[in-house]
């Protein structure tokens, strides 16, 4: 009757250990590393090609976005630039700001809420108060959430503005007054196999 029982715990525990390697085996989420995994996000490599050194904490344009250098990079040289997280920069507004506010490029220190084309940093982590100098404005800082989602996707040169006349629209702040604006009566689409193969417009 013993040997009986150590048969059937000897079975059972093969059993569990052979169960077990086979959910591990189909489980994605085991604790077996992704062999195709490069490094965490957040980080870029970055080959400094300005002419000139890059001060850690300074903004680095990565041309569609800024990143914050993470340390010194000199000329010609490769370093880490951080493309999240948030990072004090000095202000060039007197004015209050509220939080979440668009923040934008004005130098490699230094931010500004007006908006211009391909300058967009972040938005404002915490609302700050109003200054009363430019020069005192120049020694506060705010901290500004990197690259945190735009409530505005176009912003500068790409925005084309309506007036109050609705014979006339503003195209990259200049006005045009003669613009046709005419009515659609019809519009007609064909969708086959969920594309839209054709349209008509009257």
């Amino acid at each position: 009757m013993k040997n009986n029982n150590k048969r059937f715990i000897g079975i059972s525990a093969a059993s569990m250990a052979v169960a077990l390697a086979g959910l591990i085996a189909i489980n994605p989420f085991s604790a077996q590393a992704a062999p195709n995994r490069v490094a965490d996000s957040g980080q870029v490599e970055y080959t400094n090609t300005t002419g000139s050194n890059i001060n850690g904490g300074d903004f680095v344009d990565l041309g569609d976005r800024y990143g914050v250098a993470a340390g010194d990079i000199g000329s010609n040289t490769m370093g880490i630039v951080w493309t999240e997280g948030r990072f004090r920069y000095y202000r060039t507004t007197t004015n209050a700001i509220t939080q979440g506010t668009a923040l934008y490029y004005s130098s490699a220190t230094a931010i500004t809420v007006t908006a211009t084309a391909d300058t967009y940093v972040g938005a404002l982590a915490y609302p700050v108060a109003n200054v009363a100098t430019a020069a005192f404005a120049a020694g506060v800082t705010v901290v500004v959430d990197l690259n945190a989602d735009q409530r505005q996707g176009i912003v500068g040169t790409d925005v084309q503005a309506y007036s109050a006349n609705l014979g006339a629209f503003a195209t990259n702040g200049i006005s045009r007054t003669n613009a046709i604006v005419s009515t659609i009566t019809n519009f007609a689409v064909t969708i086959i196999n969920g594309r839209i193969v054709s349209w008509n417009v009257q």
